[in-house]
């Protein structure tokens, strides 16, 4: 009986031992380790829980192992793109800076170039100016054949709008290079508007247009450039007087709203304009292409210039327009341009481009 106690005894040490050792590889990492059991004893059935509980485990490992793996692949793609996509923004912007010099570059060269064909263009149609009055008013001598007359009118009247269509590109140019200066003086706003109005209240006569005043009933006493803002005005009433067909009406009007900017509207009746269109008219050769706008004459400068030459005195232009019902023209001059009673009248100073901003 002893021999038999102390063999199961030893039997059942080494199975221990057995498991033991199994624990401990497993634990240290070896995820392949499993027990052979031929036994239904308890000693078997912990080894078969044993068994079952490696599986489980290293099947988990292994999926936990490609889960990582698949993110490690996803990490080094993500990192090659985030790479490959700051060599693209770097050179994107590398190529955009070189597009932003070239355009700069060309800009520059164009307004040289309008500025010196201006000047160039300007000398002989002075003289054909000048020739053509000299024959018109015949202070040379009588000119018998009126045919000749006629010519030489249409040569003059031809001449001096070509001679503004020039000034006005030599104008563009100048606001475009930064070299437009502003030369200010004291004016009253209502009674430039008013001068401008009379001066086109023929041109709207002759197609059956009313042009309605409603004027500050006050002295608007301001510092501008009075041919510049005078520019401005004519430009946009004649536009218009162009657009608006017979029996229409023109509404002019100069006030001060609530901020004391000064401002001057100019709204009319006429064939309007889409809304998708209205920046178009801002920019330089820029104009409105219908059947009503084909029949008249214009190059597409006079509101590009105006828009210039009110930003420059530190005012801003928008317009408004509705087609077939018409369009509103806004001017908005600054505040700090009002004049107090005991500043002088005669006070002129020259200013560059943008020196002054809407507060």
């Amino acid at each position: 009986m002893i021999l038999l106690a102390i063999w199961l005894a030893t039997l059942l040490s080494r199975r221990i031992s057995t498991l033991t050792k199994g624990l401990h590889n497993f634990q240290l990492g070896d995820l392949e380790t499993r027990f052979n059991n031929e036994n239904n004893d308890e000693i078997g059935q912990l080894a078969d829980a044993f068994n079952d509980m490696a599986d489980r485990i290293q099947v988990g490992f292994q999926l936990l192992q490609e889960e990582i793996e698949e993110r490690r692949m996803t990490e080094r793609a993500l990192e090659h793109s985030r790479d490959h996509l700051d060599d693209r923004v770097k050179e994107r912007t590398e190529e955009l800076m070189v597009a932003k010099e070239m355009a700069e570059d060309a800009s520059i060269a164009k307004t040289d170039f309008l500025a010196n064909m201006s000047h160039e263009l300007r000398t002989p149609l002075n003289v054909i100016i000048g020739f053509s009055d000299v024959m018109a008013r015949q202070m040379l001598g009588p000119i018998t054949n009126p045919k000749y007359l006629e010519y030489i009118e249409d040569i003059l009247n031809s001449s001096h709008h070509l001679l503004g269509l020039i000034n006005d590109v030599l104008d563009v140019a100048k606001a475009e290079s930064g070299t437009l200066t502003i030369n200010n003086t004291v004016i009253d706003l209502t009674e430039l508007v008013t001068s401008c109005a009379h001066m086109l209240d023929d041109v709207a006569k002759n197609k059956n247009l009313e042009i309605i005043g409603n004027y500050a009933d006050h002295p608007l006493k301001i510092c501008v450039d009075e041919l510049r803002l005078k520019q401005v005005v004519i430009n946009v009433l004649n536009n218009a007087i162009k657009y608006t067909p017979q029996e229409g009406t023109i509404k002019v009007s100069t006030r001060r709203n609530k901020e004391q900017h000064f401002v001057i509207n100019i709204e009319d009746n006429g064939i309007g304009i889409e809304h998708d269109d209205i920046h178009r008219i801002f920019e330089p050769f820029g104009q409105v292409d219908s059947a009503y706008t084909r029949s008249i004459e214009g190059v597409g400068l006079g509101l590009p210039l105006s828009k210039k030459l009110i930003e420059a005195q530190g005012g801003t232009i928008m317009l408004e327009s509705t087609i077939d019902k018409g369009t509103k023209v806004t001017i908005i001059l600054p505040a700090n341009l009002a004049v107090q009673p005991s500043q002088k009248e005669n006070f002129e100073e020259t200013l560059p481009l943008s020196s002054q901003k809407l507060s």
